[in-house]
């Protein structure tokens, strides 16, 4: 899915706005975000109701069905959820004199400290020594996509593991702290 047709799915723009910001995109060669902050049609407020405070990092749109099946087992659904990450797949890069091996990782919050701590310790760990990564890139990731992966790909409603829920789930998903009302929260939100 493209940005435009993401916001537009949304609520923040309409295909008329999608249409100016790709012409105005072309005439000055600013990127779909840039430009549409450029003609006022978006607002730097309308982008973090969407993404969050971390708008600025890559963004990626999660669809279960193509979810590698071979970095699925790396985070167990109750790691995804009290982390807020989930494995995206890996990618080597290659340079003149060598290529290095990443692990692409989705967060809820790509500045979480205690996130990027158990990513990092993950990377140790014999799972990830199995995939060859020496690194991972961090992408930012919905929470409705998220709870969408864990549902369709793992088979698991987040509310019925027994672990903290990342901050930024617990916001998603309201702060009620019965059951009950989350539960509807969620219904809500899918």
């Amino acid at each position: 899915m493209r940005i435009g047709e993401f916001l537009v799915s949304k609520g923040l723009l309409n295909e008329r706005q999608v249409d100016d910001i790709l012409k105005h995109s072309g005439r000055t060669g600013l990127r779909f975000g840039e430009a549409a902050l450029e003609l006022g049609v978006i607002t730097t407020d309308s982008l973090v109701r969407v993404f969050g405070p971390n708008w600025k990092v890559n963004f990626f749109h999660l669809y279960p069905k193509f979810l590698p099946a071979g970095t699925r087992d790396l985070f167990t659904p109750a790691e995804i959820v009290e982390y807020g990450i989930v494995a995206l797949g890996t990618k080597t890069e290659q340079s003149f004199l060598r290529s290095r091996r990443f692990l692409n990782v989705g967060f809820l919050d790509p500045l979480r400290e205690p996130s990027i701590a158990f990513v990092r310790n993950r990377l140790k760990s014999e799972a990830a020594a199995k995939l060859d990564v020496q690194d991972f890139k961090t992408y930012l990731v919905l929470a409705d996509q998220l709870i969408g992966v864990l549902q369709e790909v793992y088979g698991v409603n987040p509310l019925t593991l027994k672990v903290p829920l990342d901050p930024t789930l617990q916001l998603f998903l309201g702060q009620d702290s019965e059951a009950g009302s989350k539960n509807a929260s969620l219904d809500r939100h899918l």
